[in-house]
């Protein structure tokens, strides 16, 4: 499913590919070729409601095929790369984001949804895509307070989040970071959510 990315997280690049052994390894030959970086190119789900499964959950990104020649021709665009600076610098001033991320909602009890996640000083927002929480910051789908949030991992789920309000002890939010059987990058994943969740109702209620 999603990788999270939280600001302090990352110290580094490194060109070493993933490790083949233990139990969230890739398969040996289908994914990848002899230098262990994946080959095949991934395939988004029809849905946003298609559990993300296969090579896609592998490979978080991906380009819809329909939109590849208008990505091509606007990838380098230097009023696009400006617009998108600016927007974040706008975004800035109103959020201070703690950690972000694709990650799937549990609605209905059954249904599995993608939203572009986004945990700031203040809240949980939900938006449509990620380009949607830089553009409109304001207008998220939905909006959770984060200082009533205790946060917990299922010992049988290891990629869910379960998030429970504090004063009405009720179950608000249901978050993933991936399908079964889950592999250590989903896991990770799960893991930095629930200790940044933590940690800010943790210094809310300081």
């Amino acid at each position: 499913m999603a990788k999270a990315f939280a600001k302090d997280s990352i110290s580094g690049t490194s060109t070493t590919p993933p490790s083949r052994s233990g139990p969230g390894s890739l398969p040996s030959t289908e994914y990848e070729d002899a230098s262990g970086f994946p080959t095949l190119p991934p395939r988004a789900p029809n849905d946003r409601m298609q559990p993300m499964t296969g090579h896609f959950r592998r490979r978080k990104y991906y380009i819809p095929e329909e939109h590849v020649d208008s990505f091509k021709a606007t990838v380098a665009s230097p009023t696009r790369d400006v617009t998108r600076c600016e927007q974040l610098r706008a975004r800035e001033q109103i959020m201070q984001v703690k950690i972000e991320g694709l990650m799937q909602k549990r609605s209905f009890g059954l249904l599995w949804t993608s939203y572009w996640v986004v945990l700031d000083q203040s809240a949980v927002r939900l938006y449509e895509s990620e380009q949607a929480s830089i553009s409109r910051p304001d207008a998220p789908v939905e909006e959770i307070p984060a200082h009533r949030i205790v946060p917990e991992i299922p010992r049988n789920h290891p990629t869910w989040v379960i998030c429970t309000d504090d004063w009405t002890k009720q179950k608000v939010l249901y978050l993933r970071s991936g399908c079964e059987p889950p592999t250590w990058e989903d896991v990770a994943s799960a893991r930095l959510w629930y200790w940044a969740l933590g940690e800010q109702r943790g210094r809310d209620n300081a």
